[in-house]
């Protein structure tokens, strides 16, 4: 058997089988395309957990399956793959403009009830610091995260929420987000 460095290697220039990192590794091999006639095939890699090692498979005539002229092959599948991300850009593109302007469009609505919202903690006599909790209660964020954004103790956000609820009435976060957002339903068609 024939070595390279300290490690054996057979005839084909392959190391014996190897784990594998991941099991869809195998599609990213070199080899893993061939021309057969007007169309490519996947060819079976040389065996699991091997690899080629030295020049790229599809240049190594010592490999099954594999000939210099199997180039052309991977210039085709890698035309496929650039035109493949390409399109993923385009959609993901389209999908950021359409983002982009239903946050335009619903801005107006969203700065109405951020007004409407303040005007209620308002009446119930919250401070700045509990407004401001209020809201970012209001965004899902948890005491951990308020905490964090506010650059205050966890501790602080627990004893803040506690005072809203008791200005407010409330039992709870789940009762405060119903106060607010319950009347939110699908507008009802005529």
């Amino acid at each position: 058997m024939l070595t390279r460095g300290h490690r054996p290697i057979n005839a084909a220039g392959v190391l014996p089988e190897q784990p594998r990192l991941q099991a869809g590794l195998q599609s990213l091999e070199p080899w893993a395309v061939e021309r057969r006639g007007n169309e490519l095939r996947r060819n079976r890699p040389i065996g699991p957990g091997q690899r080629s090692i030295g020049r790229p498979s599809c240049c190594d005539d010592r490999l099954p399956g594999n000939r210099a002229g199997d180039l052309p092959a991977v210039v085709h599948g890698t035309y496929l793959l650039q035109h493949r991300l390409t399109e993923e850009v385009a959609k993901s593109t389209a999908l950021q403009k359409q983002s982009e302007i239903w946050r335009v469009d619903a801005r107006r609505y969203v700065d109405g009830l951020a007004r409407a919202i303040n005007e209620q903690l308002t009446r119930w006599n919250l401070t700045v610091a509990e407004k401001e909790v209020t809201f970012l209660l209001l965004k899902g964020l948890g005491f951990k995260e308020i905490a964090m954004v506010r650059n205050t103790s966890e501790r602080t956000a627990r004893a803040q929420s506690t005072a809203i609820y008791a200005k407010a009435g409330l039992s709870g976060r789940t009762e405060l987000a119903a106060f607010f957002l319950e009347d939110l339903l699908l507008p009802q068609e005529t």
